[in-house]
């Protein structure tokens, strides 16, 4: 990966911005070279493709593991290369289309087939947890915690709580808050990469897991559901979700919990 600092009045931004206002809108291309070197170690260029920066600034959108067909001196492809681009909040600003990445987050893209833009950070909140039956009968059972486990990484707990003498909702009341902006660049580029259309659903989930309290510092894991981010994405409705209703699966017993989850994404 290769990374350009382009801090307000450097050389380097107000090159950019040069490139952007041209009136030849290829100043903006960024060009891929595909070379090789023949037996006496001289370079030779086998193709060539390229990406319009003031393209992504208009559409305000990050390109993500996207194809760029090399073409050779003859039109013909000579190959194609898998790019990431993660810009639009820069190149927005250096337009002047949108303020600077570090006070606001762009409009999200339209399209079920357009990269999404992000806000600076995913939002979770687990409300409240519904024992299944035989968890509430289980006398060994007393204290329970619920767990999230976001695009494979670190897992986050939420506080223990005790089990109720009735079936009431035991209240929970953890916000996990997961930053993804620009200074958190490989949790960004995760969840650009598990939000593209076509992405296998495991890559695009939030995993929930709750767990029965053993000691202090270990538990059973009981029973476990999922969030898809494709899926809320791609419903403008649920991009914010208030108070759903989880069902979290015991492939034991075959019984569900439930956990009441807000979000933001």
């Amino acid at each position: 990966s290769h990374s350009v600092s382009l801090t307000p009045g450097s050389r380097a931004q107000q090159a950019l911005q040069k490139a952007l206002r041209s009136k030849d809108e290829q100043e903006s291309d960024v060009y891929f070279s595909l070379k090789t070197r023949d037996a006496r170690g001289q370079e030779k260029e086998l193709g060539q493709g390229y990406v319009s920066l003031l393209k992504l600034a208009r559409d305000g959108r990050n390109l993500v593991s996207e194809q760029v067909t090399l073409q050779g001196p003859k039109g013909a492809s000579v190959g194609t290369l898998t790019v990431s681009m993660l810009a639009a909040e820069t190149l927005q600003a250096a337009l002047g289309t949108a303020a600077a990445p570090t006070n606001a987050s762009l409009p999200r893209a339209v399209g079920p087939s357009a990269p999404p833009s992000l806000d600076d950070q995913l939002s979770i909140r687990v409300e409240a947890l519904s024992l299944a039956a035989s968890y509430q009968r289980d006398p060994r059972q007393q204290r329970f915690y619920v767990s999230i486990d976001f695009l494979g990484g670190k897992e986050f707990s939420s506080p223990e709580v005790a089990k109720a003498a009735t079936a009431a909702p035991l209240q929970i009341n953890k916000q996990f808050t997961i930053p993804v902006d620009s200074a958190h660049p490989t949790a960004r580029d995760q969840l650009l990469r598990a939000m593209q259309p076509g992405v296998a659903a495991p890559q695009s989930e939030i995993k929930f897991r709750l767990y029965h309290a053993i000691t202090a510092e270990d538990g059973e894991e009981l029973a476990s559901g999922s969030l898809s981010l494709r899926k809320l994405w791609d419903d403008p409705r649920r991009q914010e979700l208030t108070s759903h209703r989880l069902e979290l699966f015991d492939q034991t017993t075959r019984e569900s919990s439930h956990v009441m989850v807000s979000t933001n994404v």
